[in-house]
């Protein structure tokens, strides 16, 4: 009879062993797929600013900025550079560029505090067609860089410029010199 016994007690122990290791896969597998559910709401939010120049002919030079992802856009700083140095306007931009100071243009203010709704562009500088604008685009090809840092709704964070390939994730977007950007 203690024969009977102990393969009882074999079975209800391998039983049970394999009870907890279900008990254990299903748990894995409840946290795999709260993983996932977390990394899909993150794409669902995901931002991408990008910053372009434009010229065509008998129309302004531009300088604009676009989010192309799908979700907003929290802008954290912003450094505008003429030859590797910040400046503190689009004028001083405009005069650095083109040795002439401004003749009307039109500029839209991005720094911290703005937030780009998913599909949002925004034109940051028009200046009118002529001979400033063509020599502004053409300077700003190699001496103009605007670098944006901006993050999304779930605070991860990249930066970004107008002549990257593409945006550069960051742990956190620090305070770039020249963000008091004024005009």
């Amino acid at each position: 009879m203690t024969t009977t016994e102990t393969r009882t007690q074999r079975f209800e122990r391998y039983l049970s062993l394999l009870v907890g290791l279900a008990a254990i896969i299903a748990a894995m597998v409840s946290l795999y797929q709260a993983s996932l559910a977390r990394e899909q709401a993150r794409a669902s939010a995901w931002p991408y600013l990008v910053g372009s120049l434009s010229l065509t002919e008998g129309r302004p030079f531009t300088y604009q900025l676009a989010n192309r992802g799908i979700g907003p856009a929290k802008i954290r700083s912003v450094r505008v550079t003429v030859d590797g140095k910040p400046v503190a306007s689009w004028t001083d931009a405009i005069l650095l560029l083109s040795g002439t100071p401004r003749t009307g243009y039109n500029y839209s203010y991005v720094g911290p505090g703005i937030v780009m709704s998913p599909g949002a562009n925004d034109t940051l500088l028009a200046i009118p067609s002529g001979k400033q604008a063509f020599t502004v685009w053409s300077e700003a090809q190699k001496r103009l860089s605007v670098m944006i840092c901006y993050c999304s709704v779930y605070e991860e964070c990249w930066t970004t410029r107008e002549d990257a390939v593409e945006a550069a994730p960051v742990k956190n977007c620090p305070p770039l010199a020249g963000t008091e950007f004024t005009q």
